[in-house]
């Protein structure tokens, strides 16, 4: 899902109901904090020399290139989580689901 595919979004929320809208948006909160998690070991973390030898240190800015790569398509996926969260809640508040239940499932 990408936040700048409205489409995508709108296939999203097409898909919940009233029975589901808690379940769903708890899911993806989940897996968003996970993420966010996850990340927050990740960062800073940087890829040494394998060895002595002259190719490591050729190769060492090569994977630190790799690994900011995936840290940052981990980002873009966790704000793209976090963007359907917010939907859902909306989603959830138009079928007058009481708001402690949205709360408590939709907490970051």
């Amino acid at each position: 899902m990408s936040s700048s595919d409205p489409q995508t979004l709108s296939d999203l929320t097409s898909q919940v109901s009233p029975d589901n809208v808690l379940g769903v948006g708890r899911s993806l909160a989940q897996q968003a904090e996970a993420i966010r998690a996850a990340l927050q070991n990740a960062l800073g973390c940087t890829v040494g020399p394998c060895g002595e030898d002259p190719i490591s240190g050729i190769a060492t800015p090569v994977f630190d290139e790799k690994f900011a790569a995936i840290i940052d398509r981990h980002v873009a996926h966790r704000i793209e989580l976090e963007h359907a969260v917010t939907s859902l809640r909306a989603v959830a508040a138009s079928y007058r689901i009481d708001e402690a239940a949205i709360e408590r499932s939709f907490r970051f």
